[in-house]
């Protein structure tokens, strides 16, 4: 075990540096790096696996790169090389930290991540992630961009076989297309919150991209969706790609959420392929849902976390 604070009994000052440490030294076994209160300005990386970052107290990650950010060269550094946080990896834990891109609106920087989940049999409890457009990008990634070109990635951006990812009692902060990826995802009661932007109104909670043979993509179940003040005109999702796949199980729902509910991103195509899903609890009844949405108020145990990860019980360590 590792400590990182201010105090000189402190293993390092900052997380990166231990990180690094684990990254050269301590790759064949499972490692923890616990963190004191305190403000961290600093992108960490994380490529190895086995590792637990835990904050103690108040613990906060703040770094403010975005999109449209130029790199040395005078390239724009697009939405991938934004992360204040990047995992990588297998069997991870992040617990109790707030993670922040503090770069600002997305109406002005364009995408900046917060968390950049490039990782299978990861585990993140009672962490908040803040941003605004693209706040927590769960990989995996689509093979191109909408336009056919390349993504551009961090260095130690991964390829896995399987993108698996647990998230407890998190809060998730942000605007548009704010959880997103093709990931299969389960968030357990967590707090999905929508924020404002300076002007640009409406939002949307989800862009996933789930691959066309993947059999779960985002699952939230008891989560509680609330927003900012005079946030209104929220949609559930939008398909990143065409065959997302969003489910919200026994969810409750704040009063900005859009009574369509979804949305096909301008393509009508987009109606044939997605699976957008909601279990409802008693006292909903949404009847101006998008036709091409299913509702039920009869739970499917499908959406049991047993089931959605059946190889793995990674969420219970």
């Amino acid at each position: 075990m590792f400590l990182v604070g201010k105090e000189t009994f402190c293993d390092f000052q900052s997380i990166q540096q231990a990180v690094d440490y684990c990254e050269n030294h301590k790759q064949s076994e499972a490692v923890t790096i616990q963190v004191l209160s305190g403000l961290y300005e600093e992108q960490v990386v994380i490529s190895r696996s086995q590792l637990t970052l835990k904050g103690i107290g108040d613990v906060t990650i703040q770094y403010g790169l975005s999109a449209r950010e130029k790199d040395p060269l005078g390239n724009e550094l697009g939405t991938f090389r934004t992360p204040t946080l990047y995992v990588g990896g297998q069997n991870n834990k992040i617990e109790n930290v707030t993670i922040i891109n503090s770069s600002g609106y997305g109406e002005d920087v364009g995408q900046a991540l917060a968390v950049y989940a490039d990782c299978d049999e990861t585990v993140f409890r009672h962490c908040r992630m803040i941003g605004y457009q693209d706040t927590l990008f769960t990989g995996r990634l689509p093979g191109k961009q909408k336009d056919g070109t390349d993504f551009i990635l961090l260095e130690q951006s991964q390829d896995q076989k399987e993108y698996r990812q647990y998230y407890e009692s998190c809060f998730i902060s942000g605007t548009i297309d704010f959880i997103f990826g093709g990931a299969t995802a389960y968030f357990y009661q967590c707090e999905i919150n929508s924020r404002r932007e300076r002007t640009r109104k409406g939002g949307y909670i989800t862009a996933a991209s789930t691959p066309k043979d993947q059999k779960s993509g985002f699952i939230f179940r008891e989560c509680f969706l609330s927003a900012e003040e005079d946030v209104e005109g929220v949609f559930l999702g939008r398909p990143w790609r065409a065959y997302a796949k969003t489910a919200f199980i026994h969810c409750e729902y704040g009063q900005h959420i859009l009574p369509a509910g979804w949305n096909d991103w301008s393509n009508s195509q987009n109606q044939e392929t997605t699976d957008y899903v909601e279990i409802l609890k008693g006292k909903y009844q949404f009847n101006q849902r998008v036709l091409w949405s299913r509702q039920s108020h009869t739970a499917n145990s499908e959406y049991n976390i047993e089931l959605v990860f059946p190889k793995s019980d990674f969420y219970k360590k």
